[in-house]
């Protein structure tokens, strides 16, 4: 409707993640994993709607395929045993469980400020054992699966706009998130405030 200014978008993106961070050793008891062990592809699709130049409401869901991987154990000495002595040490191949997301989103823009509301939820599926029949390796996977529920707010300062008209002199861009799990099962409580500044440089 071009007298309220409404416009539909829709929109697709397709991710690829190569391995990186640090993956669980077995032989350090109090580590944890702090990135991803494995190769994904992560493809989202969305609409957007936006009411003139102001406001907008958006919509979006994505699916991560997350492909196997050679992940370093310990072996425990029986199906019900959770001891794992260190020369019980071996590689086995582990599938990921794929991920899922749906979300919601608003937001608006005033000027050089801006401001995002995101709700989501996200699920994960238990990783499964590649090739290995032996119920004593069960362990290693069980409890896998999660869910959360989260919100995240995003304010944004930019001066991309003025600097490109010759109104401000540099060209930077401030973002402050705060990300909140409101529900979840066996997931990890990444609660955070992010500080994000950006900037660029054009040389003649």
């Amino acid at each position: 409707n071009p007298t309220m200014g409404l416009k539909l978008t829709p929109y697709s993106k397709v991710n690829v993640t190569v391995p990186t961070g640090h993956v669980d050793d077995p032989d350090i008891l109090t580590d944890t994993s702090i990135g991803a062990g494995c190769f994904t592809t992560r493809v989202t699709l969305g609409q957007l709607l936006n009411f003139g130049e102001y406001s907008y409401l958006g919509v979006d869901g994505s699916y991560q395929y997350n492909f196997d991987y050679i992940k370093n154990i310990r072996r425990p000495e029986t199906t019900d045993s959770s001891i794992a002595p260190q020369e019980n040490r071996e590689s086995i191949n582990i599938r990921p469980g794929d991920i899922s997301e749906f979300g919601i989103y608003a937001g608006a823009t005033y000027g050089v400020v801006s401001g995002e509301y995101r709700l989501a939820e996200s699920q994960t599926r238990a990783d499964e054992l590649v090739e290995l029949e032996d119920p004593i390796y069960l362990s290693l996977v069980d409890d896998t699966a999660s869910s959360s529920l989260y919100q995240k707010l995003t304010a944004t300062l930019s001066t991309i706009d003025l600097y490109q008209k010759g109104d401000f002199p540099v060209p930077f861009i401030l973002n402050i998130t705060n990300k909140m799990n409101l529900a979840g099962q066996n997931a990890v409580l990444d609660d955070y405030y992010e500080l994000e500044i950006a900037s660029f440089f054009k040389f003649n």
